[in-house]
């Protein structure tokens, strides 16, 4: 699979891992899946990592679905988001940044490491 997650619930946080070619219905199915499981809840900061991902495939209305979905599913909590980048920022992650920053009470970072993430989050 394309998509996975870990959640660190002593922290609050999710580590989702995008790699390889990903769909725009897989996106959407997957974060659906991940805001119905039983381990998260409004509160958990989200960490991204896009460093193997392919992003050319996902669609900019994906994108915004996904913000939309996000912003329902956090129900006015806020979201600390750090995105985890190759070392070259392609214009893919900048449009996930963008879409992102459309969630109200949200915070973004793009680092290069995961422990920059985890830094920021604390």
């Amino acid at each position: 699979m394309a998509l996975s997650h870990r959640f660190y619930d002593e922290r609050k946080i999710i580590l989702t891992t995008w790699s390889g070619e990903i769909s725009d219905s897989e996106l959407i199915r997957f974060y659906m899946s991940t805001y119905n499981n039983s381990h998260w809840s409004p509160g958990f900061n989200e960490i991204i990592d896009l460093r193997d991902a392919q992003l050319e495939t996902i669609s900019n209305d994906t994108l915004i679905q996904l913000s939309e979905l996000t912003t329902n599913c956090l129900k006015g909590a806020e979201l600390k988001l750090a995105i985890i980048s190759p070392s070259e920022l392609s214009s893919h992650i900048a449009r996930i940044y963008e879409a992102f920053t459309h969630i109200p009470n949200e915070s973004t970072i793009v680092v290069h490491h995961l422990n920059e993430a985890l830094d920021w989050l604390e």
